[in-house]
Order: structure tokens, then C-alpha cells, then sequence
């Protein structure tokens, strides 16, 4: 079986909004199992595992689900509640109608928007009110 393996470039995106907030990346990245060296390589990537970790601890550090993507937090276990609604839709187009519903009424500047143009379904997610990854 191969091993799946992530870009520096992801781990640096989990990372940007921590860092400017105040957290302790080194720790952080120690935690993951993650030399904070390989920031510093460009062509470095880490292990599927050590990004996921990576990521669970920085959300729960952060307290935010979108790493500060959004304009106000997104609380630890929202995504968990809207996972267990989509998972009782009975097609793809509820579950992405759902979807829509739950991030209008957070209001954290993240509103994916879903329309039909005959059988296609379009599924955009407007970045202008998120924060930028550069």
C-alpha cells in the first residue's frame, strides 16, 4: 500500500491563523510529531496521520474549527453536528441544501451557496469574507 503524504504548504495553512493569534507553533508541531525544521523546506511533506493530528490539536488549541479562516470562530464540535444532519439526508442535493442552511445561520462569514443549472448542481463558497491563506 502506498503512503499518502501531505505538501509543507497544507501544514503551513493549519498553522498561519495559530501563529498570528499567539500560539506556540514549535509546541504545536511537536505534538504532531512534526519537525518545526521542515517548515523551512519547500519541498518537505508529512505523513497523512501527523497532518491529521496536526490539525485536531491546532483546532482545539485555537478553538476554532476553520483555524481562523472565518471571520468569528467556529466552535469544537459544530462540524460533528452538522456531519450527524447530512447523514440522514436521503439524496446528495439535500445534504448539500443542508449544508447551506446550517453555515447562513452561523453567520461566520463562510455561506456556501448551492443552485441548479438544469441537472448540474453548482456548489459555490464564496471566499471574499473568509481570511486570505497568504
Amino acid at each position: 500500500m502506498q503512503d499518502i503524504s501531505i505538501h509543507i504548504v497544507f501544514v503551513k495553512a493549519v498553522l498561519k491563523h495559530a501563529h498570528t493569534q499567539g500560539h506556540d507553533l514549535s509546541r504545536l508541531l511537536r505534538r504532531s510529531r512534526i519537525s518545526p525544521r521542515l517548515l523551512n523546506e519547500p519541498h518537505a511533506r508529512v505523513g497523512a496521520e501527523q497532518f491529521a493530528k496536526l490539525q485536531t490539536v491546532t483546532m482545539r488549541e485555537m478553538g476554532d474549527e476553520m483555524l481562523g479562516y472565518c471571520a468569528r470562530p467556529i466552535k469544537i464540535g459544530q462540524w460533528s453536528i452538522l456531519c450527524h444532519w447530512l447523514i440522514q439526508s436521503k439524496t446528495l442535493g439535500q445534504a448539500l441544501k443542508r449544508c447551506c442552511l446550517f453555515y447562513s445561520i452561523l453567520e461566520h462569514g463562510f455561506q456556501p451557496k448551492l443552485s441548479i443549472r438544469g441537472l448540474m448542481p453548482l456548489w459555490k463558497s464564496p471566499l471574499l469574507r473568509m481570511k486570505s491563506l497568504r
